[in-house]
């Protein structure tokens, strides 16, 4: 699996620095969901975290300014050529709540006993009303870790890849707030994500460590590794045909 990622980032140096007349590329968008983003995980999880060093040959070879350059490229040429990916249908506020009422029905309406069911269903809820709130996508969302959640005191909400002795802005991720909801506590993405993690730690689960978002298997353990987001956007969809919800739109929902 390195030998395959130290492949992938070698062919796309070898593109930045010897690009040809016509080839095919990838869309600057699944460019970085399907190739950069994966390769920078999977280095980090092998400990390399820091950024690329050029000099010294050491560091993320996926986190380099050639990579980044190769990725802006794409970017301008696509601006330049009037191209535009498939552009996923936008599910407006209305829609939004719309769809967490409706998930918070099929707890109860759906033969649904199974933990694991349950689980899933208050899973994407939470997701589906972070990414709402917080305009994160899937893949920034399934990177998240709970050692890195600090709650706010007196109900000032949730601060997510927060590192003790860290800046705000430093390190490899951003930091990002989730403020309460007063005004609609059933809708409200902190409130959705203490249920979530309150009904995980009451199935015996580990929610103290590891990833935020995780799968189980049928035994109930958790399967190690980071969700995947295409399995959200997946389940996004799937949940919003449950709930009846229509978008009057023919273009694909996505995270």
């Amino acid at each position: 699996m390195t030998l395959n990622a130290l492949t992938l980032v070698t062919h796309l140096f070898l593109l930045t620095v010897f690009p040809t007349k016509c080839m095919k590329v990838m869309a600057a968008d699944s460019l970085r969901t399907a190739v950069i983003v994966p390769l920078k995980e999977g280095y980090r999880c092998l400990g390399i975290s820091s950024k690329w060093d050029d000099a010294n040959g050491t560091g993320n070879p996926a986190d380099s300014f050639k990579v980044k350059k190769y990725h802006l490229q794409i970017k301008i040429q696509q601006l330049r050529a009037e191209v535009t990916q498939k552009q996923p249908a936008v599910i407006l506020r209305h829609h939004h709540k719309a769809l967490l009422r409706g998930m918070q029905v099929l707890f109860r309406i759906l033969d649904t006993p199974k933990k694991k069911h349950q689980f899933n269903i208050r899973k994407y809820r939470a997701i589906f009303s972070m990414a709402s709130e917080s305009t994160k996508r899937g893949d920034d969302i399934s990177l998240l870790l709970i050692t890195r959640v600090l709650r706010l005191p007196f109900k000032g909400g949730l601060i997510f890849n927060f590192i003790f002795g860290k800046v705000i802005r430093s390190g490899i991720s951003e930091p990002f707030c989730l403020p309460p909801d007063t005004q609609d506590p059933d809708c409200c993405a902190v409130a959705i994500l203490d249920e979530y993690v309150r009904f995980g730690r009451d199935m015996g689960l580990d929610m103290c460590s590891g990833y935020l978002f995780f799968n189980i298997d049928n035994k109930l353990q958790p399967i190690n590794g980071k969700m995947d987001s295409t399995e959200m956007s997946h389940n996004l969809k799937k949940y919003i045909k449950l709930v009846g919800l229509d978008l009057q739109q023919d273009l694909p929902v996505s995270l």
